[in-house]
């Protein structure tokens, strides 16, 4: 599945049930992790989300009621608690200080971050108090948690059922998610790589033998495998299915095969000690024109890797460069590309071609 900075927008205008929001959300939170001194463009998004589910009523909840602590809508709390702690990863700053609920006039519900985070802590102290549609669902549990982690705030000591190894649909796209969620949450260890091991190969055994994979499951199962390194599962499923696994995956739960492509060796898991600050961040890049698809620093340099929509050398794209401190910097990787040094900012104007751009500081 091919999936860039610029085409992500269907993250948040696409995901339609409390599943989809949670992929789409853990999927933007790594995208972002990718480029660390471009978050203007996953800020927008992940903003837009959550404007999304201020202005939402979630089904069977009155106007009167407050989303936010409505019985057996657990998702509803799970999902916004999510959002706000990968917000706070991505970009640490107070946008969000009041969050009024828009979608119940005329009764107006207003909460802090810090009220959300509280609320949803102290629910997850009573797991039966955390149902949504009648039923207790772990990954909804795993979801807050690591919410609240993301956002600096103390969570319960293992809120969340551990998934039991002997449980029927051991393959469930739930369950699944659990794990992947849960070991973001407790790390490493020996308990947890068994799970996940036994997991797996249920998967692959079940398509060894012939027997139906849904496109969910088949995806959560390659984003699973790929946090954990398993690259060995990661070809089982492709041989599998003849190299279409992941393609499958797309065309009947695109958020899920979304998080299957930006998963990576531990990537989630080192989502929770946050994202580094970058020394500078690239804004103002016309997105219909370009994209980043990298955008870090690297020893005090900074790498962009620039995807355009339509190349055409006789065009420029500019953009600027804040926070890196004034001084001289040397420019290679893409011909005719210049700088303009200002104390404010460093302004480039690029030639309109794909391609990797390199500033590394020189001496004054």
């Amino acid at each position: 599945m091919e999936l860039s900075p610029r085409s992500s927008a269907w993250l948040v205008d696409g995901a339609a049930s409390t599943e989809a929001d949670i992929y789409s959300t853990l999927a933007l939170g790594l995208m972002a992790a990718t480029t660390p001194a471009w978050t203007e463009r996953y800020v927008k998004l992940l903003d837009t989300a959550i404007g999304r589910v201020l202005a939402e009523r979630p089904v069977g909840t009155e106007a009167r009621t407050d989303p936010l602590t409505a019985v057996d809508r657990f998702g509803f709390a799970s999902r916004l608690v999510l959002l706000l702690g990968v917000r706070a990863a991505v970009c640490r700053d107070h946008a969000w200080s009041r969050l009024t609920f828009t979608a119940h006039s005329p009764t107006e519900f207003i909460w802090t971050p810090d009220e959300i985070a509280n609320s949803v802590a102290s629910r997850l102290q009573r797991p039966d108090g955390c149902t949504d549609g009648g039923r207790l669902n772990g990954s909804l549990l795993a979801a807050a948690a690591l919410g609240l982690r993301l956002a600096g705030h103390s969570e319960p000591d293992q809120p969340w059922p551990m998934p039991d190894e002997h449980a029927g649909h051991a393959g469930h796209a739930e369950r699944l998610c659990t794990i992947l969620l849960i070991s973001a949450l407790a790390g490493e260890g020996q308990a947890l790589d068994l799970l996940v091991d036994r997991a797996l190969g249920e998967v692959v055994a079940a398509l060894r033998t012939g027997g139906s994979v849904d496109g969910e499951t088949a995806a959560v199962a390659l984003a699973l495998a790929r946090e954990f390194d398993r690259n060995d599962i990661v070809r089982s499923l492709s041989e599998r299915s003849n190299g279409r696994f992941e393609d499958e995956a797309a065309a009947s739960h695109p958020t899920a095969a979304a998080l299957a492509a930006t998963s990576g060796p531990g990537r989630l898991r080192s989502l929770t000690h946050g994202i580094d600050q970058p020394l500078g961040a690239v804004v103002d890049l016309d997105e219909g024109v370009a994209s980043l698809s990298r955008a870090e620093w690297i020893d005090g340099a900074l790498l962009l890797r620039l995807l355009t929509v339509d190349e055409d050398p006789g065009a420029w794209m500019t953009f600027r460069i804040t926070g890196a401190e004034p001084r001289l910097w040397y420019l290679t990787g893409i011909d005719r590309s210049w700088m303009d040094v200002t104390s404010s900012a460093v302004i480039m104007r690029v030639p309109r071609v794909s391609g990797t751009l390199e500033l590394t500081p020189g001496s004054y």
